[in-house]
């Protein structure tokens, strides 16, 4: 297992409130997400590898988007809760560390091998 620890950022938004057109909403959430967590924009490619799942999107009026980052194969991370409530990101309560639960609910993802 690896030494390194994964961290997951969920964002909850409402896509009236989301800046930028139809397109641009999820690229422009994904850079707000990862500027307020890690200082840099979203990005998919070396060294960065962040990994991007969305609910809902631009068309639909409820919107999540879960940014991964770290090893795939590691039961432990960091959970960063965020909202938008329409100005800016706002983190909902705590971070959490080393847990599968989103809420009260198990989040079952598919997993990339």
């Amino acid at each position: 297992m690896s030494a390194q620890i994964a961290t997951r950022i969920f964002v909850m938004c409402k896509t009236e409130k989301m800046p930028g057109s139809y397109v641009e909403k999820i690229p422009l959430m994904a850079n707000a997400a990862c500027r307020k967590v890690w200082n840099r924009d979203f990005n998919g490619a070396l060294p960065d590898e962040d990994r991007l799942t969305t609910f809902g999107g631009w068309m639909n009026p409820r919107c999540f988007l879960l940014i991964d980052n770290g090893p795939v194969d590691i039961s432990s991370y960091t959970l960063v809760k965020l909202r938008w409530d329409g100005q800016k990101l706002k983190s909902l309560r705590p971070n959490i560390s080393s847990t599968p639960l989103i809420g009260q609910r198990k989040l079952d993802l598919p997993t990339k091998s």
